[in-house]
């Protein structure tokens, strides 16, 4: 749906290469990234030494290997949920399970892995404000009392205050949990060596493209798969500027577009609500109206009010206007439709979209990282929120 003409303009005066008017200028690289960036068309090991330093060029500086690793990361804890005497009842799951209350959603990730303890999610801030978060799902059918084997491993980076954002997605099937180091800007043979056996280099994949598809509201997607580790309190990147790191060029503009009608504000009052992932799945599956072949649980599926506030889980936290289904409704039931109403008919003159922020200079106070005014759920008066 991005791009088709729908919904206003780019805010902040976005140029027609996707950088803001007020893009801010970008430190010199050094002579050895210069090279590296000049000779990496057609040459992978180039290719990702230039990545590393445009990243650390855009972001300010990088994840700290020792931070960014599997084993620097918290364990991922699986939940079921059953009813017992009418009133649903979670588990915390030790093992593997088929299914699970809060399973990956991730399509890269096996049907047989979502629901599989132990995997690992890593997150920091970094002196300079930026923010990462790491990820290593634990391979199925391992013991948890053997060595652990991990699938699926990624690392991501956000500058808050210009909006670079960088992606490492492992081009491995498994791996012992060792995640290379990202910085290789000093040119050490064995740390380039190292990246390149692992991480995804030379191509549109490595920038993130096959990641901002769902990662569309911002670089950093929650849901309840991460919600025994997942950090709220680092939460300036909700409504920051967002642009990907690119070997070619400066930072290009995420192309999602998010949704500002005042209808959507209950909602949009937390965190953008954009045109890509976040309607086509994320809205549905995050108000307890989930239509994934992933393996939630079909009971709650079916029977979502039963099992609130499982089956439902935005916003978080719930607020007191919304400890109780039929209260959830009340608050959040209005903008819920709203939204997908928008979501299935993007042009429809109730359904305002703006273009994200791309590569932007940003001004001390112009994120909302205090206390601010947000609107009430369902509308009437004010509420103050950390957003």
């Amino acid at each position: 749906m991005a791009g088709d003409g729908a919904g206003g303009s780019t805010p902040g005066g976005g140029s027609t290469d996707g950088l803001s008017d007020s893009a801010p200028s970008l430190p010199p690289l050094s002579p050895y990234c210069e090279q590296a960036c000049e000779e990496a068309g057609g040459d992978d090991t180039k290719w990702a030494v230039c990545y590393s330093c445009k990243c650390k060029q855009a972001l300010g500086a990088l994840p700290p290997q020792s931070g960014a690793t599997c084993a620097a990361g918290k364990d991922i804890h699986v939940y079921t949920v059953s009813l017992v005497n009418g009133v649903p009842v979670e588990r915390d799951e030790p093992d593997d399970v088929e299914t699970c209350e809060n399973p990956a959603l991730l399509e890269s990730v096996p049907f047989e892995a979502a629901c599989v303890p132990g995997g690992k999610l890593g997150q920091g801030t970094l002196d300079n404000g930026v923010v990462f978060k790491s990820v290593c799902r634990r391979k199925p059918g391992v013991a948890r009392t053997d060595a652990p084997v991990y699938i699926d491993h990624g690392i991501i980076a956000h500058n808050p205050q210009n909006g670079a954002t960088c992606y490492w997605v492992a081009g491995i099937a498994e791996s012992d949990g060792v995640l290379p180091d990202v910085d290789i800007t000093d040119g050490d043979v064995g740390k380039i060596a190292a990246y390149t056996a692992f991480w995804e280099a030379g191509s549109a994949r490595a920038e993130g493209d096959d990641c901002v598809g769902c990662h569309d509201n911002d670089p950093f997607v929650y849901s309840p798969h991460l919600k025994s580790v997942f950090d709220f309190e680092t939460s300036a990147y909700r409504f920051s500027p967002y642009a990907q790191v690119r070997v070619e060029g400066r930072p290009t503009t995420v192309d999602s577009r998010h949704l500002v009608s005042p209808e959507a504000a209950p909602c949009t009052s937390c965190h953008r609500i954009s045109d890509q992932g976040t309607c086509s799945d994320w809205v549905a599956i995050s108000t307890g109206t989930p239509t994934t072949d992933r393996p939630y649980e079909l009971d709650m599926i079916a029977r979502p009010e039963a099992y609130f506030p499982y089956s439902t889980w935005m916003p978080q936290p719930f607020p007191e206007t919304a400890t109780t289904h039929a209260k959830w409704l009340a608050s959040f039931g209005p903008a819920r439709d709203f939204i997908v109403d928008c979501c299935d008919n993007p042009t429809h003159p109730r359904c305002q979209w703006e273009a994200l922020v791309g590569f932007s200079a940003l001004l001390p106070g112009d994120l909302p990282d205090t206390a601010i005014e947000r609107p009430q759920p369902g509308g009437g008066g004010k509420r103050t929120l950390q957003p």
